[in-house]
């Protein structure tokens, strides 16, 4: 059934919003209201302020946030500031919502394209693009494997579509992912998340035709059959003139 107008702004959802008055003052009060739809004028009020100044307010609504739309506008935001947004955002990896991937599907994503990000924080990294990934490979360090996944998926989708990345950096992406595999990859989800990243790596391929060798769990070893076989894809296709 179709939602009415009054449940999505129940839901945070704003459609056109034109204020009389625009300040970082009034952005904040906004993002601090009790109201839903509010806190979405907020995050886009903060938009049109464009100052970077507002965005410790935005994590902070972000971070308790508990309605889809303003989550997204909040998210959006996020994106417009774009690199100055990344070391605020980074920490909130697997800490948004709860909507992540807890195991591994007992099904193989069929689509050529990259898998959706679940996590909405890693969704808004992806985004925002090659200027996160610095942080992103910094995150691979981490303790928290729940920071890990989700940036793993963000590290791959941003590389998989990526048009401007070196061979050079590929290659240093690869081997941080190599040795997180080593390090980590004896927990079955760092495992399955690592090999799925890898298929936006076109020189992964000889380290998961290795993996495929000794891997006994089923669904692993079809990501890695995909994962391959989206390098392969990807290596065929024709060069832009």
């Amino acid at each position: 059934m179709k939602s009415t107008t009054q449940q999505l702004q129940n839901r945070g959802h704003l459609e056109t919003y034109k204020p009389e008055l625009v300040s970082s003052e009034k952005a904040v009060k906004l993002l601090q209201s009790a109201i839903s739809i509010e806190r979405s004028k907020g995050a886009r009020m903060a938009r049109m302020v464009n100052t970077p100044s507002l965005l410790p307010s935005i994590i902070k609504a972000l971070n308790k946030e508990k309605k889809l739309y303003t989550k997204m506008e909040l998210c959006e935001t996020l994106v417009h500031f774009g690199q100055a947004s990344v070391p605020l955002a980074v920490p909130l990896l697997g800490k948004v919502g709860q909507n992540q991937i807890k195991g591994i599907p007992n099904s193989v994503f069929n689509k050529i394209s990259y898998p959706l990000r679940r996590d909405i924080i890693a969704r808004t990294l992806s985004k925002i693009g090659e200027p996160a990934l610095p942080a992103l490979y910094n995150t691979l360090q981490s303790t928290q494997h729940s920071a890990i996944y989700e940036a793993l998926d963000a590290i791959g989708y941003i590389v998989f579509y990526s048009k401007i990345l070196t061979e050079k950096h590929k290659e240093m992406g690869l081997k941080k992912l190599i040795l997180l595999f080593k390090k980590e990859g004896y927990e079955p989800v760092m495992r399955w998340k690592i090999i799925r990243t890898l298929e936006s790596f076109p020189k992964a391929k000889s380290f998961l035709e290795n993996l495929m060798k000794n891997e006994c769990n089923l669904y692993i070893k079809l990501e890695i059959n995909r994962s391959i076989q989206q390098i392969e894809r990807k290596s065929k296709k024709p060069a832009l003139t």
